[in-house]
């Protein structure tokens, strides 16, 4: 289907974002390179785009589920299948010695996706692209929660909740978790079931106008090249928003078959959730390898640069085909079995 590969392909390109931007942070920071080339925050959007998609992906992927006895169970089976194994793995690369200085309460709640303060106050997990999948996780146990009713009451009701959350979200300073958890970033969320509502609704954009909506938001991505962080408020509207024209633009648009020269990239959406959880685990070995053997990072950065992205895109499509997929095969195997499921969920396709 065309969703799928427009999905697979902004997965890719938002994947490809975040290691850019890490990749030029560490340059920066890692090599004292704050000027080797252009900063590359806009990168952090990736983030974004992540969440519109899972918003849009969780409507139109569970589909069958919606109103049916034991959704809830199945679903959030599913989602802790797709999503413990790799980042439980890769989150002990870190308590074991890449990051190091853990608390036992924080390691703990770093396996558990449950938002914790790192001992110098800053909450993000153990892993430090972690936090991301705190998120992913919350918006995964609302929809269980709501997928026990028809579609359209489900997704219009978990919008009401994400927006109430953010709303009441100066009331809940005092618990730092849910601080964090009701951040206006979760708004991205609310995007993506929007777009999975129209989607599975039948609504379907001219291929003009689908192709407007995701240039107009590349431009936006575009001049904001060198520019720093965004308030939490602002990363709506320069983040969110553009990040909901190019889902929007590229689910519901009537384009035609895609050109060859992108089905590459679009495969490596496949890989992708292996590319966000790796990429920083090469980045800090690359910078170890280039400091042992004096590599003049300095004299080409731009060069650094690819080769770290195009090293981190080979170990997580390594990782991805010798470990994530057959680890993800045989639990789908030994968990999701058909036998005593009612006929309407032992149908459903797996994602």
């Amino acid at each position: 289907m065309l969703f799928l590969f427009s999905v697979q392909l902004l997965r890719a390109a938002a994947a490809l974002m975040v290691v850019g931007h890490h990749i030029q942070l560490n340059l920066a920071e890692g090599f004292g390179l704050p000027h080797a080339i252009p900063k590359l925050v806009i990168g952090s959007a990736g983030v974004d785009i992540f969440f519109v998609i899972s918003g849009f992906i969780m409507v139109v992927s569970s589909d069958r589920l919606f109103g049916q006895p034991g959704a809830t169970k199945l679903f959030l089976l599913r989602r802790l299948i797709r999503i413990v194994p790799l980042y439980w793995a890769t989150t002990s690369l870190y308590v074991l010695g890449v990051g190091g200085g853990f608390t036992l309460a924080h390691t703990l709640a770093s396996y558990f996706f449950i938002p914790y303060p790192r001992p110098d106050g800053v909450m993000q997990p153990s892993h430090p692209v972690g936090w991301t999948l705190n998120y992913e996780m919350f918006f995964y146990l609302l929809f269980s929660i709501g997928i026990v009713f028809p579609r359209r009451f489900a997704v219009c009701g978990l919008i009401l909740v994400l927006v109430g959350i953010v709303a009441a979200g100066g009331a809940l300073a005092a618990v730092d978790a849910l601080t964090f958890l009701s951040q206006p970033i979760i708004l991205n969320f609310v995007f993506g079931l929007g777009v999975g509502l129209a989607y599975k609704e039948g609504l379907r954009l001219p291929w003009p106008m689908a192709a407007a909506m995701i240039g107009i938001a590349v431009f936006v991505y575009f001049v904001q090249i060198g520019d720093g962080y965004p308030s939490k408020w602002e990363r709506i509207y320069v983040y969110g928003v553009p990040a909901f024209l190019i889902v929007a633009g590229a689910t519901l648009g009537k384009f035609g078959p895609p050109p060859m020269w992108l089905r590459p990239l679009a495969r490596l959406g496949d890989s992708s959730y292996a590319l966000y959880l790796l990429h920083t685990l090469v980045i800090w070995g690359s910078r170890m390898i280039a400091i042992k053997l004096a590599i003049p990072v300095s004299a080409a950065p731009w060069v650094y640069l690819i080769a770290v992205m195009m090293a981190s895109v080979i170990v997580a499509e390594m990782v991805h085909r010798l470990l994530d997929q057959p680890v993800t095969q045989w639990l789908r195997q030994r968990s999701l079995s058909t036998r005593g499921k009612p006929r309407s969920l032992s149908r459903q396709p797996q994602r």
